[in-house]
């Protein structure tokens, strides 16, 4: 059959795919941080340029040599295994190597060690589709969680679908391959459906490469929105995002006439630390004590550092007596586990405050007394 009509077309797809590939290497010196995962898709995509450049060699050469016809199947089924990794890798999910390779080493032995006659053809086209097929559809099962678990359902249903698609159509043409036995396959014959295949592999890594991107764009959108709440030292909300959060609850709490109190913390000779033992151990003990207030408190609590040794927790629909109970465990819990002790401010909000900062305000005073009248003690405003 003629081969010079497809391989043009081969050669084209091959050249895009290096420029693709070229791209995602630039990209690993812009995010150094998602380095393997993105090297990982480069690879897949150089891989898959290497096995159509190749394959596009086909129709120059009369003999039929391993590496035009065994190796070009090796090198892509490499790719595939290779994306795999990647994309598992970028979502922290996935099964260990060993595991991966039990998958993907028998469909690579078989293509490594069958002859590249034209007899053999139509079982290194099957496995070739089949094992590549496989890759996909096991990839698309196992990040699925993953992706719903960080990014939604949204970016879930933007990149599965495709995916498993692709292996469907990849399946289907082992399955073609095998009912059709005395019909060779190969990519390199110049027919309508091996055409399909070459737009199929350009189709899909264009998707690939612009749902990754929209992944990583997402994942550090969501590290910055993080960095700018988050206090660099405890990880717990900062004040600014404290303030936009309370300002929710507090609207919560005049619309639905439910209780809010407010707790305020100081860690009592938080600066005998400081000068005896010097600014790291200060900083050990602030982490210490912020995990230990993220233990007791409820997920719908707010929890954040005000600044310096003072910490301030909001406790939504949290009535006085459970406010005084919750103080009591964590001055207690601070006393025992910690080397300083806690005083802490407690208030709740009325009905005659125009805003939370009156409530902060008496939270603060009361703080203030439980320091001036000896500390580890809780006192309410």
């Amino acid at each position: 059959m003629d081969t010079s009509g497809i391989a043009p077309l081969i050669w084209l797809a091959g050249y895009q795919l290096a420029l693709n590939a070229i791209g995602w290497w630039l990209a690993v010196r812009l995010l150094p941080e998602e380095r393997t995962a993105i090297s990982r898709w480069a690879a897949f995509l150089a891989c898959l340029s290497i096995g159509l450049l190749i394959t596009g060699q086909r129709g120059l050469q009369e003999e039929r040599v391993w590496w035009l016809y065994n190796g070009v199947n090796v090198v892509t089924l490499v790719g595939f295994w290779t994306l795999r990794r990647g994309v598992e890798r970028f979502l922290h999910t996935g099964c260990s190597e060993r595991e991966q390779l039990a998958w993907v080493l028998p469909p690579l032995l078989v293509l490594a060690l069958v002859p590249p006659s034209i007899d053999w053809a139509p079982l290194r086209t099957a496995v070739a589709y089949g094992g590549q097929a496989a890759v996909m559809l096991v990839m698309a099962r196992s990040i699925t969680p993953a992706l719903r678990r960080e990014f939604g359902n949204g970016a879930a249903w933007s990149l599965v679908p495709p995916m498993l698609t692709i292996g469907l159509v990849l399946l289907a043409l082992a399955i073609r391959q095998l009912t059709q036995w005395e019909q060779a396959q190969e990519l390199h014959l110049d027919t309508g459906y091996n055409q399909g295949v070459v737009y199929l592999y350009l189709t899909g890594s264009a998707m690939f490469g612009f749902g990754f991107m929209q992944l990583v764009a997402l994942r550090l959108t969501h590290q910055l929105r993080r960095n700018s709440e988050r206090d660099s030292l405890t990880q717990l909300l900062n004040r600014r995002a404290l303030s936009e959060r309370l300002d929710t609850a507090w609207r919560r709490h005049r619309r639905r006439s439910v209780p809010l109190a407010l707790l305020m913390i100081d860690l009592d000779h938080f600066k005998a630390v400081n000068d005896t033992q010097g600014h790291a151990a200060g900083d050990r003990l602030l982490q210490q004590a912020a995990e230990l207030l993220e233990l007791q408190v409820r997920g719908e609590d707010l929890l954040a550092r005000m600044g310096g040794e003072e910490f301030l927790v909001v406790l939504p629909d949290t009535d006085l007596q459970a406010a005084i109970q919750l103080a009591e465990r964590l001055r207690s819990n601070a006393q025992a586990q910690l080397e300083v002790t806690f005083s802490l401010g407690l208030t709740m909000a009325h009905e005659n405050d125009a805003a939370p900062e009156d409530a902060l305000r008496r939270a603060d005073a009361a703080l203030y007394r439980a320091k001036a009248q000896g500390r580890n003690r809780v006192e309410v405003s």
